[in-house]
């Protein structure tokens, strides 16, 4: 799962607006409460329903947009990657006794001999490049995979979803600020839709699990 959505997700930042690949992506909650709900049989509530019906009109918004500007096939990837780590998150949930790191190291390193069959060169990178791609692959990615992973354990999975819908909002001022590329409108509508819908069911499932622990 990881290494599918890991390829998925760098065909989508190259294929579509960052905006369009991390809103789509924010919508990993409701995949994996989809397939907890197929895989290990947890009922869904209502409130989550609802955000899955209003999450995937989002996503369509966003769709009728790219449409316009040749964009579909990298939010498609955007929305492959997704349901991948949405698995990923359903997968977690169901062996909540087993260390998870290790498996996600070997998915991030299963990325390696498919990007090289297909024709990567890592060591045609021209050198100006060389230190940015050592603190990804050496600092932010294994550090932040850890800590996605390891989050879980000390906290309910309401607050992950809460601190994760961050990125969603960072990265694409990020990429405005650095690169200049500026979200379409129908992007942003889309941004507030989903984002929004998630807020309010991570506050309402944070409060429903508060109230549980206290009775």
């Amino acid at each position: 799962m990881i290494t599918i959505g890991s390829l998925l997700f760098i065909g989508s930042l190259k294929q579509t607006a960052a905006a369009n690949t991390l809103v789509i992506l924010a919508t990993a909650p409701i995949f994996s409460s989809l397939l907890s709900w197929l895989i290990l049989r947890e009922k869904i509530p209502l409130r989550t329903k609802l955000s899955i019906f209003t999450c995937f009109g989002g996503i369509l918004l966003i769709f009728s947009e790219s449409l316009q500007h040749g964009l579909l096939l990298g939010d498609l990837m955007a929305l492959g990657a997704t349901a991948m780590w949405g698995s990923n998150i359903a997968i977690i949930r169901s062996g909540k006794a087993v260390n998870m790191i290790p498996a996600n190291i070997l998915g991030n390193l299963g990325v390696v001999p498919i990007v090289y069959f297909l024709g990567a060169r890592p060591f045609l990178v021209p050198p100006a490049d060389v230190g940015f791609l050592l603190l990804l692959g050496l600092v932010v990615l294994p550090i932040s995979f850890a800590m996605i992973t390891l989050s879980p354990r000390y906290l309910q999975a309401p607050e992950v979803s809460l601190i994760l819908l961050i990125e969603t909002i960072l990265g694409p001022i990020w990429v405005w600020l650095v690169l200049g590329e500026v979200p379409h409108a129908k992007t942003l509508v889309a941004g507030v839709l989903i984002l929004g819908t998630l807020l309010i069911h991570t506050l309402l499932s944070l409060r429903q699990l508060n109230h549980e622990i206290k009775n």
